[in-house]
């Protein structure tokens, strides 16, 4: 039984789709029927003509001014000779031209002379009250509106033209339809207007000189395109009480208001769309401040963005209130880079990362000394061998939409390690009563700031900026000197050394001469010693009277004074 109720519902949708194509394609196997005034076609009038066709006949209406009101409630072509000589005028009574069937065709036509019947019944120059039709190549001018959809989905208008009207187009209840490469103008209230019709799809028009461009009230999910919204004496397009529309390579310039948000519409996006010379703002979203409205990746009119009193008081492009996310560019920043200052032969790691309503698709680090040290797509890498100095480094990230950031920037030093130099000790040996002088040097890239020396006996005995100094309490000994010397970066160079010999130097002492007086002839006692790091080898006695008294190793002695 199941089985018999699912293959009963496919077959109604086949039948159904076959009628869909066949009455779509009717319009390219119907009879042709001329209209023309003068006698020489088929009919006169163009209602005799709809009412006596079939469905997918075209009618053909030559050069002149129909005074009618039109029902096309078959599936045909109309088709004028030509806009700039074939007009249907309505007499200003009434709509000019109702269509109530699908799949009709109008096109090459001037329709004006509607009726004037005020809201809500607006008389229109074309109503269209049905499905998947076609208008093009019209001309539409000098009606209560140009042209009404109501309740009418899948429909095509392009390439018309609809002015001095008091509204242009009026979707109603009116979803999947597309207008493209329309010419709207001096229309006194909206171009385009869409109310409670979703999904439609508004390309490639211009919409100059109205009260305002396009106008959604409770409509969402559309694209609109690569229109031209200028001039217009209110808003360039208007969203209200609309969602999740798409506003996208649009221009949009010298309206009162470019863009204008209200009463909660959400989830909408203008990118890429140039905005500029509207006389209050590029984007009023003032109205709207639950739901702000994404608007990066935009020209403002100014490569400094528009101008916003806190969020971008630089900004020369046009003003924008709150509730507008305009950050045109993603953001780079620069986490790590380290060790700095570096080594040119250490291995120096660069993070960096970067923000965006997109994603970030390439990274790109750059040296003013070095040139491109990196292009890719990590957020780390490391490189070895810059080149000595101070490195000008810039970070910068691309997102998917081929937007670069602003480059950011920071120093990073590059240095040679110093070398020190000890360039003399004297004197060496040296005794420990001498002053020594101690000489240093070094070599760098910087300036040196620090000289530091130690003893491999006594410790650090110096630490300053002098490299040309004097000593003289050092231990006696043999030491090991040692320097090594600090740059103006902080980094200090290995240690040299060189060897130093400090001697102390012998202390006499004389415990007695006796007697004393002593008298001539007599044996004088002569005792005494000597002091030193060493064993001493050696005393001397001398007199200033009589010269050396004793050379020899002992240090007690006696001798004869004479």
């Amino acid at each position: 039984m199941r089985s018999s109720l699912r293959m009963f519902v496919w077959l109604l949708v086949i039948v159904g789709v076959l009628l869909i194509f066949v009455i779509g394609m009717e319009g390219t196997t119907g009879e042709t029927i001329i209209v023309a005034q003068d006698g020489n076609g088929d009919y006169e009038n163009i209602q005799n003509a709809i009412d006596n066709a079939i469905v997918g006949d075209t009618i053909r209406v030559w050069d002149g001014i129909y005074y009618e009101n039109v029902v096309v409630d078959k599936s045909v072509s109309l088709v004028g000779n030509g806009s700039e000589v074939t007009t249907i005028d309505g007499g200003e009574d009434g709509d000019v031209v109702w269509i109530s069937a699908d799949w009709c065709n109008v096109s090459w036509l001037t329709i004006n002379g509607s009726g004037i019947s005020g809201y809500p019944d607006y008389d229109a120059g074309i109503r269209i009250e049905s499905n998947y039709n076609t208008l093009s190549d019209n001309n539409i001018s000098n009606n209560e509106v140009g042209i009404i959809l109501y309740n009418s989905d899948y429909n095509t208008i392009s390439n018309n033209t609809w002015s001095f009207q008091w509204s242009g187009i009026q979707l109603r209840t009116s979803d999947y339809n597309t207008l493209s490469n329309n010419t709207c103008y001096s229309n006194n209230w909206t171009s385009i207007y869409l109310w409670y019709s979703n999904a439609c799809t508004i390309e490639n028009n211009t919409c100059s000189n109205n009260g305002a461009g396009i106008l959604l009230y409770n409509s969402s999910n559309c694209t609109l395109s690569n229109n031209t919204c200028s001039n217009n004496s209110y808003e360039g397009i208007y969203l209200w009480y609309s969602n999740t529309n798409s506003l996208k390579n649009n221009t949009i310039s010298g309206n009162g208001v470019g863009i204008r948000l209200k009463s909660s519409s959400q989830n909408n996006t203008a990118h890429y769309n140039i905005i500029y010379h509207n006389i209050e703002y590029g984007i009023d979203a003032s109205d709207n401040s639950e739901y702000p409205i994404n608007a990066t990746h935009n020209y403002w009119g100014d490569a400094s963005g528009p101008y916003h009193p806190t969020k971008n008081s630089e900004g020369k492009g046009d003003n924008i209130t709150d509730y507008v996310n305009f950050n045109e560019r993603p953001r780079a920043y620069v986490d790590d880079i380290s060790p700095t200052p570096a080594l040119d032969t250490d291995s120096i790691s660069f993070e960096g990362h970067g923000t965006d309503d997109g994603f970030i698709i390439r990274i790109a680090w750059h040296s003013d000394i070095d040139r491109e040290l990196y292009n890719g797509t990590n957020n780390s890498f490391t490189i070895t061998n810059l080149s000595l100095g101070e490195h000008n480094i810039t970070f910068r990230v691309q997102d998917n939409y081929g937007l670069w950031s602003d480059v950011v920037n920071q120093t990073l030093i590059v240095i040679q390690i110093p070398i020190a130099i000890i360039e003399s000790i004297t004197p060496n040996p040296a005794l420990d009563t001498d002053v020594i002088h101690i000489q240093g040097n070094a070599t760098d890239n910087n300036s040196i700031f620090q000289f530091a020396w130690r003893s491999s006996v006594d410790g650090e005995f110096y630490n300053d900026t002098k490299d040309d100094f004097y000593f003289e309490t050092l231990s006696n000994g043999s030491h090991t000197i040692y320097l090594k010397v600090q740059d103006g970066y902080g980094t200090w160079s290995d240690e040299v050394s060189i060897e130093l010999e400090i001697n102390g130097v012998p202390r006499a002492f004389i415990d007695i001469i006796t007697p004393n007086p002593a008298l001539e002839g007599k044996n004088i006692q002569f005792e005494g010693y000597g002091m030193d790091d060493e064993s001493i080898v050696l005393y001397v006695w001398t007199s200033n009277i009589d010269g050396e008294l004793y050379n020899g190793s002992r240090a007690q002695s006696s001798f004869l004074v004479i």
